[in-house]
């Protein structure tokens, strides 16, 4: 079978100076709430991307998140043991999709082209995270 397919991007605030300390709170919570907003963004997208056969892909998708200390993971993740063969194809035809991945593909095996839609999420998302971030810090510190 395949791997689950886990996009996961992180975020870290180092608070500057004696008043840091006391928006240190309110920051963390921030920064993990606008993190967590655009990583469900980018899940709501590849929700709307995915390839639907029987619903079992699409429903195996979720976001984790980790937070540990002034750091939070974020994780878009797929746990379907054939998430990783839609997004990167497999065999003749996936090696020669446009959406191929590393590999390795099975040049003896026909296979299926890729239909990615984890990557073109983020893609999709990836210049708004700063902004979507930022945006919850200042409401934050109103």
């Amino acid at each position: 079978g395949g791997d689950p397919m886990h996009l996961t991007s992180f975020a870290k605030w180092q608070p500057r100076g004696d008043g840091g300390r006391f928006l240190a709170a309110k920051i963390d919570d921030a920064v993990a709430a606008g993190v967590t907003d655009w990583a469900n963004r980018v899940f709501d997208t590849s929700q709307e991307l995915v390839h639907v056969d029987s619903g079992e892909l699409k429903a195996s998708g979720h976001v984790d998140v980790q937070q540990v200390g002034k750091q939070v993971y974020i994780s878009v993740v797929y746990d379907s043991d054939h998430a990783v063969y839609n997004e990167y194809g497999s065999g003749i035809r996936g090696a020669a999709s446009a959406g191929a991945g590393p590999g390795p593909y099975n040049p003896s095996w026909p296979g299926m082209a890729a239909i990615p839609f984890l990557r073109p999420s983020f893609d999709q998302h990836r210049d708004e995270a700063g902004d979507v971030v930022t945006a919850t810090i200042a409401v934050a510190l109103r």
